[in-house]
C-alpha cells in the first residue's frame, strides 16, 4: 500500500510539492491525522509554531509513528524544539529546509534540479523520509543530528543574499554611467570570483525579466530566520541585517510577490517599479522619508509588522504564500 501524507502550512509551496509526491505514486491523506508523512512550509515562525505546537497542530493530529518534515525557513532551535515534542509523542522529525538555487527560475519549487535539501534528523527518521525528498529534489543532503538541517540552510542563506544585493547594486553601478555590467560579471565568472549562476542572473536583472516564484517575500523570511537564530545565541551579523533591511523595505513598498532578483527596482527609477505595483509612499512613517532616496532611518521591526501586517500572515492573496493553514491545508 502506498504512503500518505498530508501538508499544512501555505498554499502555493503546497500544492507544487503535493503535485510532485502524487505524481511519483504517494498518496495524499485526507486529514493530518490519517498520514504516514505532514510535510510543513511556513514563511513565518510564529506561524510554524502554531502549525506544530498549536491546538489542532500536527504534534496533537499526527499518528503514532509518523514522520514531521518541515520544508520551512526556521531556526536551529526550533527544529529541535519540535524534534523533542515529536519524540515524546512518539512520532518522528525532520527538518528538511527547501534551498532554492536560481533566483530567476519560473517555477522554484517545481523543478526538482531547481533545490537542494539539508535533510536533520535522527538516521532512522531521514532514511525513512528520503525517497520523498527525493521526489522534491535531486540534491538531498543529510546533515546529522536535529536542527542541522537549519544551520546549513542559515549558511546558504548568507552567500546567496549577499550574492544577490552584490549583484543587484553591481547592475545599479554601471547602470547609473549608461553601462552594461555583463561583461565584467561574466569576467568574473570565469575567473571563478561569481558563481556561474551569477551570469544568468544579471542578465535577466539587465533585460528586466522580473518572473518567476521565488518571491522577495520568501528571501525575507529567509533572512529573518537567519537573524532569529543570530539573536538566540546573542550574535550579531551586520551582513545578513542590512540585507533584511533591504528586503524588509522592498516587500513594504509592494515587491513582496515579485521575485528576488527584481530587488533591482529598488534601485531604478520610481517610474520603473510603479510598472510593477511598487509604491514608495508605503514607507511613509516607518523609515522617516517616502522619497525613493535610500537614506531611510530604519525603526524598529515589530512597529513594521504591526502596521504593516508582514509577519506573513498575509489574506489569501493570489499565489498563497502567506497563508497559514492554506487552501491546501489537509487538517
Amino acid at each position: 500500500m502506498a504512503a500518505t501524507f498530508a501538508f499544512a502550512g501555505d498554499t502555493f509551496v503546497g500544492e507544487t510539492i503535493s503535485a510532485k509526491l502524487q505524481d511519483a505514486g504517494y498518496v495524499l491523506a485526507a486529514g493530518l491525522a490519517s498520514a504516514d508523512y505532514i510535510f510543513t512550509y511556513c514563511l513565518a515562525q510564529s506561524q510554524l509554531e502554531d502549525v506544530y505546537l498549536g491546538t489542532g497542530g500536527a504534534v496533537e493530529q499526527a499518528k503514532e509513528g509518523c514522520c514531521l518534515v518541515d520544508l520551512s525557513p526556521s531556526t536551529t532551535t526550533l527544529a529541535k524544539e519540535i524534534y523533542a515534542v515529536a519524540r515524546v509523542n512518539e512520532l518522528q522529525s525532520v527538518d528538511a529546509p527547501l534551498v532554492l538555487l536560481d533566483p530567476c527560475a519560473h517555477d522554484a519549487f517545481g523543478d526538482p534540479e531547481n533545490i537542494m535539501v539539508f535533510a536533520g534528523g535522527e538516521d532512522d527518521a531521514v532514511d525513512d523520509v528520503l525517497p520523498l525528498l527525493q521526489v522534491i529534489s535531486n540534491d538531498v543532503r543529510p546533515t546529522g543530528l536535529p536542527g542541522s538541517g537549519q544551520f546549513a540552510k542559515a549558511i546558504c542563506t548568507a552567500q546567496q543574499a549577499s550574492a544577490l544585493v552584490s549583484l543587484v547594486e553591481a547592475h545599479a553601478i554601471a547602470r547609473a554611467q549608461g553601462e552594461s555590467a555583463a561583461p565584467a560579471i561574466a569576467a568574473a565568472v570565469e575567473a571563478g570570483i561569481c558563481t556561474p549562476r551569477a551570469a544568468g542572473v544579471m542578465q535577466a536583472i539587465e533585460e528586466g525579466h522580473f518572473h518567476g516564484t521565488y518571491a522577495c517575500q520568501v528571501l525575507f523570511a529567509e533572512l529573518a530566520a537567519v537573524s532569529n537564530g543570530a539573536e538566540e545565541i546573542d550574535l550579531v551579523l551586520t551582513q545578513i541585517e542590512a540585507c533584511e533591511h533591504l528586503m524588509e523595505l522592498f516587500v513594504i513598498v509592494g515587491g513582496g510577490q515579485l521575485p528576488a532578483h527584481a530587488l533591482a527596482l529598488a534601485y531604478a527609477p520610481d517610474e520603473e517599479g510603479v510598472a510593477y505595483g511598487l509604491d514608495w509612499t508605503r514607507a511613509d512613517g516607518i523609515y522617516g522619508s517616502s522619497s525613493h532616496d535610500h537614506d531611510h532611518a530604519h525603526d524598529d521591526q515589530d512597529d513594521v509588522y504591526d502596521e504593516y501586517g508582514y509577519d506573513f500572515g498575509f489574506e489569501d492573496d493570489e499565489d498563497g504564500y502567506g497563508t497559514p493553514f492554506g487552501g491546501f491545508s489537509s487538517n
